[in-house]
């Protein structure tokens, strides 16, 4: 708010220290600053008892989210949460960046001011990175940012770019969500997302690049400690037999509790059933939960009845904070929720392809048609294409663990590079002739664009 000369500070809870809403320190801190007015982002519809806490210290409370409720908040508060089911608000899935978009434009329409353009690049990383469906508003904000990322003047986000060798005039919705997205990720995982905050508003050209830096180093160990977990996940899955429950629960007491969500992701996807995964935290178990679509896992939570100190989230992403000696109590009381919601849910989840064609379908015409479709992302997949009988000229694995497939593939008279990832294991499975379902890729290149397919899955 300092762009309409309002004096405030920003905020942000320590992911490990604090969870991710309003917390009872935060809030005495706040109030040591003669802080009269919190305004949350993304946070705080469940928080009920910290809300209470603040009234009680002279704070006034403004909660501005998109997250489900378990609790009435007390009628002086305002909640601006189109996802209510009281809301009245014509778009019921704006993400949170989405929601504390409208609000600040709406603020600035009641000072008569116009709203900086960079609002709407910040909004679009968010409605990315938090996985909303790029259908309606959100679809309107990520578009409007991606064309304001092309020659945008914030340094930070150029030097992000630099590090992950993104070229901003080109760039989707996907280039954000693997490259520039998880570095700024990062931060808040394994430590202060405040360093995120700054390269976000720094006017600093050196200090944007130091902080870049600092954002890459973050990320490299980012991925190996999730790499490390996931191959212990998958380990203990298949001793335990854990896939032939409703739903897995996971607990390694010393796994790192900024990787939880993306262990229960990947989980979650490869066994096509909600997953938790969880840490141990003193005499508490920290946890973060994933769901395929069709599962209401934060509901299933809910209706465990369990004594949880923090809980909230989506329907299929969601996290909670717990005492130990309920551990047994949650898995049991999940389970028969899981169970209950659907028992025909859970089961291989079929990859399924758009449309049947041939290489020589495949041309810049058609490409350029593809791309108006865009952005693609969430409830507005990318066209995924099946081509039969592919000769296989050339193949390798790639990467450090040889996790991924490079082919050449053709039908005789036209022929693409392709790129399989995570299908390394699967690398003998290739014969000299195969069936492929893929997505298309550009790939820009001293100045020249070919295209490449993305491998989906292969017989």
């Amino acid at each position: 708010m300092s762009y309409l000369g309002a004096k405030h500070i920003t905020y942000i809870p320590h992911r490990v220290k604090e969870g991710h809403s309003l917390n009872e320190s935060a809030i005495h801190y706040l109030k040591s600053q003669d802080v009269s007015l919190i305004i949350t982002v993304d946070c705080g519809t469940t928080a009920f008892d910290e809300v209470n806490l603040a009234k009680s210290l002279g704070i006034n409370v403004v909660i501005t989210d998109h997250h489900i409720a378990n609790e009435r908040m007390p009628d002086d508060v305002p909640v601006i949460n189109p996802g209510l089911p009281e809301s009245k608000y014509p778009f019921q899935h704006l993400t949170g960046a989405g929601v504390a978009l409208k609000f600040a434009e709406a603020v600035c329409e009641n000072f008569n001011q116009e709203p900086p353009k960079h609002w709407k690049v910040l909004a679009a990383l968010g409605t990315i990175a938090d996985l909303g469906p790029l259908i309606g508003e959100n679809r309107f904000i990520v578009k409007q940012g991606l064309e304001m990322l092309k020659d945008t003047d914030m340094v930070g986000i150029r030097a992000l770019a630099r590090q992950a060798d993104v070229n901003l005039s080109t760039i989707t919705a996907r280039d954000l969500s693997f490259t520039l997205i998880p570095r700024l990720n990062a931060a808040g995982r394994l430590d202060s997302a405040d360093t995120s905050l700054e390269i976000l508003t720094t006017k600093d050209a050196s200090r944007a690049e130091y902080l870049a830096g600092h954002l890459e180093q973050l990320n490299t160990s980012r991925r190996g400690l999730t790499t490390k977990a996931i191959k212990l996940a998958d380990k203990i899955v298949a001793e335990k037999e854990l896939y032939n429950s409703p739903s897995i629960f996971i607990h390694e007491p010393t796994w790192h509790p900024g990787i939880l969500g993306l262990i229960a992701g990947r989980l979650s996807e490869k066994h096509s059933r909600p997953v938790v995964a969880a840490c141990t935290e003193n005499s508490f178990i920290r946890a973060s939960a994933r769901g395929p679509k069709g599962f209401e896992i934060l509901q299933a939570m809910i209706e465990t009845k369990l004594d949880f100190l923090k809980i909230g989230g989506h329907s299929q992403a969601a996290g909670f904070m717990l005492r130990l000696e309920q551990i047994q109590k949650f898995k049991e009381n999940f389970n028969q929720n899981i169970r209950s919601q659907s028992k025909n849910q859970i089961q291989t989840t079929p990859i399924t392809y758009d449309c049947e064609i041939k290489l020589q379908e495949i041309n810049s015409e058609n490409l350029k048609f593809l791309k108006s479709l865009e952005p693609f992302g969430q409830a507005n997949p990318e066209p995924v294409f099946l081509t039969r009988k592919l000769k296989v000229y050339e193949s390798r694995t790639v990467g450090k663990t040889g996790s991924h497939i490079k082919m050449v593939l053709g039908d005789g008279s036209t022929k693409f590079d392709a790129i399989a990832f995570r299908l390394g294991e699967r690398f003998d499975e290739l014969g000299a002739e195969i069936n492929a379902v893929y997505k298309l890729r550009e790939n820009y290149w001293g100045g020249q664009i070919t295209i490449q397919l993305q491998v989906i899955d292969f017989q």
